[in-house]
């Protein structure tokens, strides 16, 4: 409810504070901000805290970067995404990476990156 709604609230304002910090530093700065990856829900793992990550988190991640006008790269999508459909990219405990993740998180920021790159 009301301490929830003030959670996020303060989550929103602290993370653009944090990219109004980088570009006071330097203003022709490039910022990439990164949508992580799922975590498959596992028995191990408070379903609170999947439902934020997985839920909530890519939203708000997004809605910064448009508000901020950074660059987004969307490794929650590139492993699953709110399908899930990617639970081979990941350990038995369902948040650590394997060999197949780490992959595709490389791929997938190359690719965001890739048009910055001269």
């Amino acid at each position: 409810g009301q301490h929830q709604l003030a959670n996020e609230t303060l989550f929103l304002r602290d993370y653009k504070s944090l990219i109004e910090t980088f570009r006071v530093e330097n203003p022709k700065v490039n910022i990439f901000l990164s949508i992580p990856p799922p975590i498959y829900r596992i028995r191990e793992i408070e379903n609170d805290l999947v439902m934020q990550v997985n839920d909530r988190l890519p939203g708000f991640i997004q809605r910064i970067s448009q508000e901020t006008n950074c660059h987004l790269i969307n490794v929650y999508n590139a492993l699953g995404g709110e399908k899930l459909t990617k639970r081979e990219c990941f350990n038995e405990d369902g948040v650590h990476p394997n060999d197949i993740e780490y992959n595709l998180i490389a791929e997938t920021v190359a690719e965001g990156l890739r048009p910055f790159l001269k």
